[in-house]
């Protein structure tokens, strides 16, 4: 089945994602640009039975301003350490878990996880490939997004960032309107 997994799984994301720049280290997919780094991971099952595996695949970026304060390195980054995460799965699916159990279940695993990197992984990566589409993201954040979005303003200098796919007379943001945030983490 490690060989299922292997020619059909591994070597089929990788072949994808190589002439896009992503380098693959054990389980994980990087991309490392100058602002963000995107990340494409497997996961198998801990509740995979012998001799099927289950599997998922996560999707995550980090900034490289947030990675550097908190002292990880892009090149070993993993999942939980993305500053934003997802699940692959089809349109409308919270979850996806994917079971080889023979060459047929692999072959058919291989194509339906390729196709929706190509259709929905990818450009969703792709709307967070720079700083200031994390902003705007942020723009209403809450939880652990907001610590995430002072600290980008805060080590950034930024105040506003130019919002992808916005009208022209929308075209920037201003930083997330959190009094404590702003005072707390001021450039001034």
């Amino acid at each position: 089945m490690e060989a299922l997994f292997r020619k059909y799984i591994r070597d089929g994301i990788r072949d994808l994602l190589a002439p896009m720049g992503f380098r693959a280290r054990g389980t994980a997919y990087r991309r490392i640009g100058a602002e963000v780094v995107h990340l494409v991971q497997t996961q198998r099952s801990r509740y995979s039975e012998e001799p099927a595996i289950v599997f998922a695949v996560n999707l995550g970026a980090a900034s490289r301003t947030l990675l550097r304060r908190q002292h990880v390195e892009p090149e070993k980054l993993i999942e939980c350490e993305c500053h934003w995460r997802s699940r692959l799965c089809a349109p409308g699916l919270g979850d996806s878990w994917w079971t080889l159990r023979d060459e047929t279940s692999a072959r058919s695993a291989g194509e339906e996880v390729l196709g929706l990197l190509r259709e929905h992984g990818l450009p969703a990566l792709e709307r967070l490939s720079n700083e200031s589409a994390f902003a705007s993201r942020w723009e209403d954040a809450t939880g652990l997004e907001l610590l995430y979005a002072a600290q980008l303003f805060r080590d950034t200098g930024a105040r506003e960032a130019e919002a992808p796919g916005r009208s022209r007379e929308s075209k920037r943001v201003a930083a997330p309107r959190v009094g404590w945030a702003s005072s707390r983490f001021s450039t001034k």
